[in-house]
């Protein structure tokens, strides 16, 4: 027993928005990757005057930023690296959707294969999302050493568990499509 598949229009649209969601992912590392300068957060805070700090070292006591100009592509690198990892796990996971809402169009969404891709696109959200934030703590610090020695840095570090939950979530997903492809196999079965 197959059930009605979603109109081509309903899909055509969700599909479209899935890919543009993954497209959109990439515009932040890009734009960091292209960044004529990189701009990193001092300990300091603002309006502080500091003595001993050249005006040209690239210090704003304004802002307390500090501007490290004509970075090397390894320090664009370094700056971008959790933007690119989070690019790479939206892809990772719209892929997956994208696949998983195309079967859809055959009318038998309740398959191994799809529980499968939600299971992936549920562990490629939890672990690279998470691991996204790691490296991003990491990138704040090896921006920080770039900073003058008589400087503080600031490493702002953050937690979302919302890769975790939003894994979770597709985890949940994922089971209800294995679930109903056991029960769709056992019907074919008595039939």
């Amino acid at each position: 027993m197959t059930e009605k598949p979603i109109s081509p229009r309903g899909q055509w649209l969700f599909e479209r928005l899935i890919v543009l969601a993954g497209a959109l992912s990439v515009v932040p590392a890009f734009a960091a990757l292209l960044m004529s300068d990189i701009f990193i957060p001092t300990g300091i805070q603002h309006g502080t005057r500091l003595v001993g700090v050249d005006p040209r070292s690239g210090f704003e006591a304004e802002t307390a930023i500090y501007t490290l100009k004509d970075p090397t592509v390894l320090d664009r690198l370094a700056n971008a690296a959790d933007e690119i990892l989070t690019a790479i796990v939206v892809i990772a996971v719209t892929r997956l959707l994208f696949l998983v809402v195309r079967s859809l169009r055959e009318g038998d969404p309740f398959n191994r294969r799809n529980a499968e891709r939600l299971r992936w696109a549920a562990i490629a959200a939890g672990v690279g999302g998470m691991a996204a934030a790691s490296v991003g703590t990491w990138s704040q610090m090896v921006m920080g050493d770039k900073v003058p020695d008589n400087l503080p840095t600031a490493v702002n570090t953050s937690l979302s568990f919302a890769p975790v939950f939003i894994g979770l979530l597709l985890l949940m997903i994922a089971e209800v499509f294995r679930r109903g492809a056991v029960m769709r196999e056992e019907l074919e079965g008595v039939v």
